[in-house]
Formats: structure tokens, sequence, C-alpha cells
């Protein structure tokens, strides 16, 4: 299981790190129904990247870094924002051999579409 139990990301009215709560609301907004804990018997929120790791191998969704994404896809980073496992997730909205183009939160606080390098900084893709 990728997701821990920390604080930050078990009370829902406490300020953390956002990339995966815009990842939620975009989807959600966009009508993919998620609730917002996917688990009844565990902790935690899609405002943490690790549940999103667990949600998509429990739905039999989660895929290798070696995946072809496609366009709505997400994407799970390691260590690209800090030297933490699974950091940061965004929206893939284009893919070629060699990088992604990605719909991003909370990157310096702010939102917005990011030109990334096909790397080891890649840990999952979700296919949505």
């Amino acid at each position: 299981m990728f997701a821990v139990n920390d604080a930050r990301f078990l009370n829902l009215n406490f300020g953390a790190d956002w990339c995966a709560a815009f990842v939620y609301y975009i989807l959600t907004t966009a009508g993919y129904p998620l609730k917002i804990r996917p688990f009844k018997d565990k902790k935690g929120t899609f405002g943490l990247v690790g549940i999103w790791a667990d949600w998509a191998r429990a739905q039999g969704t989660l895929r290798h870094r070696s995946y072809e994404p496609v366009s709505g896809d997400l994407v799970i980073y390691n260590k690209l924002v800090s030297g933490q496992e699974l950091n940061h997730i965004g929206i893939v909205l284009e893919s070629t051999h060699d990088s992604l183009v990605t719909a991003e939160g909370n990157v310096e606080n702010k939102t917005g579409i990011f030109k990334r390098r096909k790397n080891e900084t890649i840990a999952w893709y979700i296919n949505i």
C-alpha cells in the first residue's frame, strides 16, 4: 500500500500540499465519480498522492512507467518536488516518445501547464 498515516491528509480541514486535491477537483468537475475517501476500511483522502496509487491498484488501472499514457491519464512522480517517493501527481494532456505535457497543481503553490521529460521521476501512470 502506498498511502501513509500522515495527519496532513487525514483531516479534511487541514491545509497541505495540494497537487492531489487539484487532480481530484478537475476529475470530479469533469464528471468523474469519485468519493473524497475512496476506501471505507482505511483513513486518507484523494488529497494524498499515495491514495491515488492505492485506488488505481485496487481498480486495476495502475500502469508501469513504461506505459504510453493518453490524454486524461494521470502521472505520479517520485522525488520530483522533494526527496520523497510518490510526491506529486498531474494530468497528462499530451505524450510524445520522450516528454509529457501535464496540468498540475501546487508547483510553487500555483497551477500550470508543464512540459516534463519522461525519466526516472515517473513512478506510475493511472489509466482514467
